[in-house]
């Protein structure tokens, strides 16, 4: 999803580690780098980012609604003027059974894929309870695990949203006092990881559109 780093460049110092990634495009000058948010869907498949926003799209990529997609023109596709998707303008007239909107990925069709994604997850921190992991780069609005995963043994789960990992949120019973209900001040907090080590893997997926889902596996280690 991202190309190599020049060696010859330091990278650790430009883009901050805690809430960005560091995107690579490669020039006639070499490689240029350039930070994006973690939590931006629009950072998958991009090669330089913008303000708020991709720039330019990774080789094989091409923008639709915003977001960088992989993605193939339609094979032997080409319109009446013998122009291919290339040349052709975008246009909703089927020729053949197929449009330049369908079979051209500069028009929004094609061939589209899963973008790919790896996860990263720092070790947890038994003491503090700390624990940190997400997608990378982040390509969906939605996230899921896989029905065998065990993540919830260990009081952990994901945002459903984000896929970032965190604490699973639990019930705090109150006390009682007589017959009286004692007020809580919170009746929700967070579950803890236990005292002892642990290592835990499982399939995490990416549903990028109805129909294009990538997975990953998360592993967390305590």
């Amino acid at each position: 999803v991202m190309s190599s780093v020049s060696s010859s460049r330091n990278l650790s110092t430009l883009c901050n580690p805690l809430t960005e990634i560091v995107l690579h495009e490669d020039t006639a000058q070499g490689v240029v780098p350039s930070c994006c948010p973690i939590q931006a869907t629009w950072c998958s498949g991009c090669a330089a980012a913008g303000l708020d926003s991709c720039e330019r799209c990774l080789g094989g990529y091409t923008k639709i609604g915003g977001h960088c997609t992989a993605c193939v023109d339609t094979v032997g596709w080409s319109n009446y003027d013998q122009q291919n998707c290339f040349d052709a303008d975008c246009s909703e007239y089927k020729i053949r059974g197929s449009s330049s909107n369908e079979s051209c990925c500069k028009c929004g069709g094609g061939q589209h894929e899963a973008t790919p994604f790896v996860y990263v997850a720092e070790p947890a921190l038994l003491v503090s309870n700390f624990v940190r992991g997400y997608p990378v780069p982040r390509t969906a609005e939605r996230y899921s695990l896989d029905e065998a995963c065990e993540l919830p043994k260990y009081g952990l789960t994901i945002d459903g949203r984000t896929g970032e990992l965190k604490r699973a949120e639990i019930l705090i019973p109150c006390d009682f006092i007589g017959k009286r209900r004692k007020k809580c001040d919170e009746e929700r907090g967070f579950a803890s990881l236990g005292t002892e080590p642990f290592e835990v893997s499982c399939t995490i997926t990416a549903h990028q559109t109805d129909s294009l889902n990538a997975t990953a596996t998360l592993t967390v280690r305590a």
